[in-house]
């Protein structure tokens, strides 16, 4: 009996997820990514891509998986996280993965930018606040008071071998 590189496999789960994904194979994917799982169950890149393919699927486990990848130490599922609690109308659960998305530092484009100006709506004192402090003078600044997925790559070897 041959032996069986389970890197190699788990790995090869994952970016064939991947690739599928892109394609919009979204039940093909999912599969790969559970077959991933069986290797790795608490890979912060398979929970993730799990849930990325669940919330296309339309699958309310997604947000669960979420969670858990975000417990795990992945950024992008506290983005996610934020878009379902802000669709779902559940507001102020955005907020905290929001806080912590932004203080992961992610790279500057749309998704960053749309935290910052989401969490800035949720939470407007904060803004005024660093804006000013002294009670006797107006405010003349007229500020108001009120994806993808991921594929096995070195961040994912690098949480591995932390």
């Amino acid at each position: 009996m041959e032996a069986i590189d389970l890197n190699a496999a788990y790995t090869s789960f994952v970016n064939e997820g991947a690739t599928l994904f892109a394609q919009g194979k979204y039940k093909a994917a999912l599969d790969c990514f559970w077959k991933a799982f069986r290797f790795r169950p608490g890979a912060p890149v398979v929970l993730f891509n799990l849930a990325r393919a669940m919330d296309e699927l339309k699958d309310p486990r997604a947000e669960d998986f979420y969670i858990a990848a975000a417990g795990q130490g992945n950024a992008d599922s506290l983005y996610q996280l934020a878009t379902i609690y802000m669709a779902s109308g559940r507001t102020e659960a955005a907020v905290e993965p929001l806080r912590v998305y932004l203080k992961s530092k992610p790279e500057e484009g749309g998704r960053t930018q749309w935290a910052r100006m989401t969490l800035h709506t949720l939470c407007p004192v904060t803004r005024l606040e660093l804006v000013w402090k002294n009670p006797e003078k107006p405010n003349t600044l007229g500020l108001n008071h009120g994806a993808g997925v991921a594929s096995e790559s070195a961040t994912e070897n690098r949480t591995r071998n932390q």
